[in-house]
């Protein structure tokens, strides 16, 4: 009787130490891929990222960057696209001279592609002058918005001068004098 405790609780603790990695790997969120390149995903990824910070203010300069109103830009939100998908439709209509709908129409309903498809629907493959500029671009906008969220995060840990009292040249606010 004593054996078969023991080879139970033998069995119970191996199906728990099996269990444990698989339920951290479970846990772990997918990245999110567009099918088309690395630099471009990244560049999705920073984009969604600093949209968690300030989505109005990434909202408002990508309605300034491409002249698209904002309302246009918070109805693609409301209809579930993440801030990096609006960036990649906004480069693809861009890119391809195709009107933002257009790039929009072609990820919805029964015909709705997965951005890979849909760039390559618009001329905008591996390799092509398209491709190459989108690319650039992607990689200029990623370090852009990672140096804003950066900035973003460095402002919210520092401390504000005490009441009254102005930073010292040259120190961050609340640092000691010397």
């Amino acid at each position: 009787m004593k054996h078969s405790r023991n080879i139970a609780l033998a069995a119970l603790v191996l199906v728990a130490a099996l269990a444990l990695p698989l339920a951290a790997f479970a846990q772990t969120a997918p990245v999110p891929t567009t099918g088309i390149d690395q630099d471009v995903d990244s560049t999705v990824a920073a984009l969604d990222t600093e949209a968690a910070g300030d989505q109005t203010a990434l909202l408002t300069r990508l309605s300034t960057e491409f002249g698209v109103p904002v309302a246009d830009l918070q109805a693609l939100v409301t209809k579930g696209y993440k801030a990096g998908e609006i960036w990649l439709a906004l480069e693809m209509s861009k890119v391809s001279g195709k009107a933002l709908t257009d790039v929009i129409a072609l990820t919805t309903g029964k015909e709705g592609h997965g951005w890979g498809l849909v760039a390559k629907t618009l001329g905008i493959k591996p390799g092509s002058k398209e491709f190459l500029a989108m690319k650039g671009k992607a990689v200029e906008d990623r370090g852009q918005s990672e140096a804003r969220v950066a900035k973003a995060k460095g402002a919210s840990s520092e401390k504000p001068a005490a009441a009254g009292k102005p930073a010292e040249a040259g120190k961050p606010a609340g640092s000691p004098k010397k």
